[in-house]
């Protein structure tokens, strides 16, 4: 299976349809279809679709990131901004030290979120998998 970077619409919430979507190699309307619902999605959402595409999850739940507890190799992180009660979903791919993040164009280093105010919080590991996206930034 392969990872190919795709960004949701600009001004959208599809930020976890886009996700299923990358890890599917599907549309993000397939995605859309899949999850049921435009806009935002939760936890079981995003559980619910990846079993329907057969993307392997590791856990029921997501995990708290803790230093005793990092993220996984392959992951869907839940991301919080720090002056509001928002969250964004992003695909930590490991083997690149990056995120593949639905909102932007190219990959995103860990260092670019704490700089903007926007913590990693939670995740979901998910099975191992190839990537195919290239860095376009």
């Amino acid at each position: 299976m392969q990872i190919n970077k795709l960004m949701q619409p600009e001004g959208t919430n599809l930020c976890g349809q886009t996700i299923v979507a990358m890890l599917g190699n599907i549309s993000i309307q397939e995605a859309i279809e899949i999850i049921g619902k435009k806009g935002n999605t939760n936890t079981k959402q995003i559980i619910e679709a990846l079993r329907k595409i057969k993307i392997k999850i590791f856990s029921e739940r997501l995990l708290r990131i803790t230093p005793v507890n990092p993220k996984s190799k392959l992951c869907i992180v839940k991301l919080t901004f720090e002056k509001s009660n928002k969250s964004h979903w992003a695909l930590w791919v490991g083997k690149e030290e990056c995120f593949y993040d639905p909102a932007f164009k190219f990959k995103i280093k860990e260092e670019f979120y704490r700089k903007c105010g926007v913590k990693e919080s939670s995740y979901l590991p998910i099975g191992d998998t190839k990537c195919a996206a290239e860095n376009q930034g």
